[in-house]
């Protein structure tokens, strides 16, 4: 946690080392309860001292560890700006009784710093999940399509032949994204950031596919999205593709894409990996509770940062 050269995280170090309770730490951004501090000394390894602090918060307004897990993972690790009104969200977050994904937490969370900068005397008094998630979804649908408004553009289909393939009850198709709309949209449903390459797009450097699923009997109304493709047009390269949440295709997608390419005579450049990204392990083990830190180490560690200091200081 404490691999770092903030100044002010090393000092907390020495001052826990020496045997300071968190709750004296000098400097630090938030108020502790005892429970958070005790969460605090339990920290999994992995995370940065701004998780630590959000993840000890969390569990002390009463998380569960996998709610506090993705509170660590969020975007309110990136600063502790206007705390007062963070410190009430991430009560709020930690007492909701429904499921909530990453993906949903941080389009509520970019919305509501929408809301603090218009309104500073906003709170969270009366607010449920379920509305708020509700007013976040259209609220970043609205806003894409502002910014949409201000930057349309549109390019010719590059000379690529479509994918078609039918087994059984499901038809297999790409589809070629030739407008800054239509690669939002894809970023949108795929959860990725795939609207990057609008500028690559219109100057004809790639061309971005969509591979879809259709069920036989409507082939134009129903479809699933499984993977987006990046096709590099100077190298007639595959050089991406990814499925939801950047996600490496499964191996089925990956020999779709592959018996595509043969046929477009396209190159497959991507490297195939039949695992998926996740969150770091350890960032989804908690400590067991009432386990007690390597005491010990952090001691000596922090006598030994003392020394290094002495010695600097001295010379």
């Amino acid at each position: 946690m404490f691999n770092t050269d903030n100044k002010i995280h090393m000092y907390w170090y020495i001052q826990l080392g020496r045997g300071d309770s968190v709750l004296a730490l000098s400097g630090f951004p938030v108020k502790f309860r005892n429970s958070m501090a005790h969460a605090f000394r339990l920290t999994p390894p992995i995370c940065t001292v701004a998780q630590a602090i959000r993840r000890a918060q969390a569990l002390g307004y009463g998380a569960t560890p996998e709610r506090a897990s993705l509170i660590t993972w969020s975007a309110l690790t990136d600063g502790f700006e206007n705390e007062m009104f963070w410190k009430k969200v991430i009560l709020f977050i930690a007492q909701v009784k429904e499921e909530m994904g990453l993906d949903k937490l941080q389009v509520v969370l970019e919305y509501l710093e929408s809301l603090r900068v218009e309104q500073p005397e906003m709170n969270m008094k009366g607010r449920t999940w379920k509305a708020l998630l509700s007013q976040a979804e259209v609220w970043k649908i609205e806003k894409a399509r502002r910014l949409e408004a201000k930057g349309y553009m549109e390019w010719k289909c590059a000379d690529i032949i479509d994918f078609y393939k039918q087994e059984e009850n499901v038809i297999y198709k790409t589809v070629q994204l030739t407008s800054s709309e239509a690669l939002y949209e894809e970023g949108y449903e795929m959860h990725h950031c795939v609207a990057d390459y609008t500028d690559d797009c219109a100057v004809g450097d790639a061309a971005i596919f969509s591979l879809r699923e259709y069920k036989t009997d409507d082939p134009q109304a129903n479809f699933t999205r499984i993977a987006t493709i990046d096709v590099c047009l100077q190298t007639n390269e595959i050089t991406e593709a990814k499925g939801k949440y950047n996600e490496m295709p499964d191996q089925k997608t990956d020999d779709l894409i592959k018996e595509w390419a043969e046929t477009a005579k396209l190159t497959v450049a991507y490297e195939f990996d039949d695992g998926f990204y996740d969150l770091p392990m350890a960032a989804a083990q908690e400590v067991r509770e009432g386990e007690s830190p390597e005491t010990w180490g952090i001691i000596i560690m922090g006598i030994i940062m003392i020394i290094i200091k002495m010695i600097i200081f001295s010379s």
